[in-house]
């Protein structure tokens, strides 16, 4: 294989199979990270108490029975809610984090072997 073929099949590697790959690997990661956080499930349960922790309804019908338990049970509902909400929301920023990072990789990508061969012109490479 001769060095032009050898440089003409890297350039068609790097410029299109590499794509590819990048982006392959940084759909997983935010895969991963959206399962991490398992933003599905938490809203699916979004108004479901937190932990499961709620209060019986007393048998008969008494004030005490029926607005202790609706105070309680409202009020682990919301902490379940605002609790989700906080975590979803890390799982969202972190998703777009990865996204970010992944875009600044595709950009770094696109110009790296004019990095390479600046940094090796300026002699800061040593091959």
């Amino acid at each position: 294989m001769s060095q032009r073929s050898l440089i003409i099949s890297y350039f068609a590697w790097h410029y299109s199979r590499a794509f590819v790959e990048i982006w392959n690997t940084c759909t997983n990661y935010i895969w991963a990270v959206w399962h991490f956080f398992s933003v599905p499930l938490l809203l699916k349960t979004f108004f479901s108490p937190w932990h499961k922790m709620d209060v019986e309804y007393g048998k008969g019908f008494s004030i005490d029975n029926f607005f202790g338990p609706l105070i309680v049970n409202t009020l682990m509902r919301l902490v379940g809610m605002v609790m989700r909400a906080i975590i979803v929301c890390l799982g969202l920023i972190c998703i777009v984090v990865v996204f970010s990072f992944g875009v600044f990789i595709t950009i770094v990508w696109i110009f790296l072997p004019v990095i390479f061969v600046t940094l090796l012109w300026q002699g800061f490479l040593k091959i």
